[in-house]
């Protein structure tokens, strides 16, 4: 596993992502809905994205298998419950050498996507 290194921000009125240790920070206790895509380099490789809560795994995104021409992703989408401070990470699994992309696009490169959304505060 290695840690999605997502070190570009689009959007963060909170300041709830940290880009550099990639991790997203609950700023207040409620419900987060997170989404992510990760791309990465290798056509033919299997690849598997995990969120992790505090140091534990807590969602899977759907494994993919590239097709031998493009390059493959992996994503998902994770309900979570958190209290202010617990904190949010991206990981990634693949079983051949591969190269991840974090943060936006460039062209047609690949890029990889993580989002933090607040859906319901318990204040």
């Amino acid at each position: 596993y290695a840690k999605l290194p997502i070190n570009t921000k689009m959007y963060d009125l909170t300041s709830s992502f940290d880009t550099s240790n990639y991790r997203f920070v609950a700023s207040v206790p409620g419900f987060y809905l997170f989404t992510f895509n990760v791309q990465n380099g290798a056509a033919s490789a299997r690849s598997s994205t995990y969120l992790y809560k505090n140091g534990t795994a807590c969602g899977l995104g759907v494994d993919s298998i590239g097709n031998g021409t493009n390059t493959n992703s992996s994503n998902g989408a994770v309900l979570v419950q958190a209290i202010a401070g617990d904190y949010f990470e991206l990981y990634f699994q693949g079983n051949n050498s591969q190269t991840l992309t974090g943060g936006l696009s460039v062209g047609n490169a690949p890029c990889s996507i993580f989002q933090g959304l607040l859906i319901r505060s318990n204040n």
